[in-house]
C-alpha cells in the first residue's frame, strides 16, 4: 500500500520536474438518434389534439479522483430529456359541406335538379299544347267569319289571344280588329 501511495504521490512531481505539461482530456459528444413509433388508433369527433404518450429519461452520475479521503479532483453530472407524440386532426367531411351548402345530400341535390327538369319539360309540353290550343282557335274563328258568324268568331278571337306567343298574339289581334 505504502507502495502505491508512493507512486501516485511522487510520479506527477516526477513529471512536473522534468518539464512534462500536465495532459488536457477532450470530450466529443457524439449527437445520438432515437426513435419510437405509435401503433393504434385515437377517436376525435371532427377535430382536435390528443397526447398519444412519449418517454421520459433520467441519468446522474459522479467521478471521484484522488486517494483516501483528500480528492484531486471531483465531479457530477445529470441529464434529463423527454420525448413526446402528439397529433392534431382536422375531419374535413365533403358530403356534410355538400349537404349544408346544397340544402341536403348530393342524392336530394340531384333529385332535386331531376324534379325542375322535368317540371321544365312538362310546362315546355304544357305551353306547347296551349300555344296549339290558341292557333286552333285562330282557325276557328277564321272559318266563322268566313260563314259570316261574325259574334262566334270574335269570341274565339278573346279565347284563342292568352293562348298564343309573342310573335302570333299581335297577328291574330289584328285579324280581330278588321272583323266588321
Amino acid at each position: 500500500m505504502f507502495r502505491s501511495l508512493f507512486l501516485l504521490t511522487l510520479l506527477p512531481l516526477a513529471g512536473w520536474l522534468v518539464g512534462g505539461k500536465p495532459a488536457m482530456a477532450q470530450v466529443v459528444s457524439l449527437p445520438t438518434q432515437q426513435q419510437f413509433s405509435y401503433r393504434g388508433s385515437v377517436l376525435v369527433p371532427d377535430g382536435g389534439s390528443t397526447y398519444l404518450g412519449g418517454v421520459r429519461r433520467a441519468a446522474s452520475g459522479s467521478a471521484r479522483r484522488g486517494f483516501g479521503g483528500v480528492p484531486f479532483s471531483s465531479s457530477r453530472g445529470s441529464t434529463l430529456s423527454h420525448s413526446g407524440l402528439s397529433i392534431s386532426a382536422t375531419i374535413i367531411d365533403h358530403q356534410e359541406i355538400d349537404r349544408q351548402l346544397l340544402g341536403g345530400t348530393p342524392q336530394e341535390f340531384m333529385e332535386a335538379v331531376a324534379r325542375e327538369r322535368r317540371q321544365s319539360a312538362e310546362q315546355q309540353a304544357a305551353e306547347a299544347r296551349s300555344l296549339e290550343r290558341g292557333k286552333a282557335l285562330v282557325r276557328y274563328a277564321r272559318r266563322l267569319a268566313a260563314a259570316g258568324k261574325i259574334e262566334g268568331s270574335r269570341s274565339a278571337y278573346r279565347l284563342a289571344m292568352p293562348l298564343l306567343n309573342e310573335q302570333l298574339r299581335p297577328l291574330a289581334m289584328a285579324e280581330y280588329q278588321r272583323l266588321p
